[in-house]
């Protein structure tokens, strides 16, 4: 049974796992692996089951409907390792790409995206972010981070 993006239907089960909701059929439990290149943040996902067989191949998240997507960047952040941000001290631009500096509950980090990678709007209001080489960042609420931190962010989720 493997879908395509455009009529791939996901549900959130929490721990990184996801149900593939069929028409007709059981749920089917599995989690997101991601495929090469890892440098395209949300594309080339492999939805395996408890046996790592291949369910479904997502090739760009975007072409999911917005339930679905939510669920897959969710059950990202859950399992893979996630830095937790605290602070933002400055983004800026440097070529083709955004460079952050932040503060996350490990000390400060810096990192890169590409222009084009926005956060995601996770379910609790968090916000994720996946730099060029594949890590995560999780960011609070707005209303959770110091008045700064929260502009910065804002200028790119408002």
């Amino acid at each position: 049974m493997t879908n395509s993006s455009s009529n791939l239907r996901l549900a959130s089960c929490g721990a990184g796992r996801l149900t593939v909701l069929g028409k007709g059929e059981n749920a089917l439990l599995v989690r997101p692996v991601k495929c090469f290149p890892l440098s395209e943040p949300g594309r080339y996902l492999s939805l395996r089951d408890e046996n790592s067989k291949e369910i479904a191949f997502v090739e760009d998240h975007r072409q999911l409907d917005d339930a679905s997507a939510q669920a897959l960047n969710e059950a990202l952040a859950a399992s893979g390792f996630t830095f937790e941000v605290i602070g933002i001290e400055s983004i800026t631009q440097d070529f083709e790409l955004r460079v952050w500096q932040v503060q996350t509950e490990s000390g400060n980090r810096k990192f890169q995206t590409a222009l084009d990678a926005w956060p995601r709007t996770l379910s609790d209001g968090s916000y994720l972010v996946e730099d060029v080489f594949g890590d995560l960042y999780r960011f609070p609420p707005l209303n959770q981070l110091n008045e700064g931190s929260a502009q910065m962010l804002w200028s790119l989720v408002g």
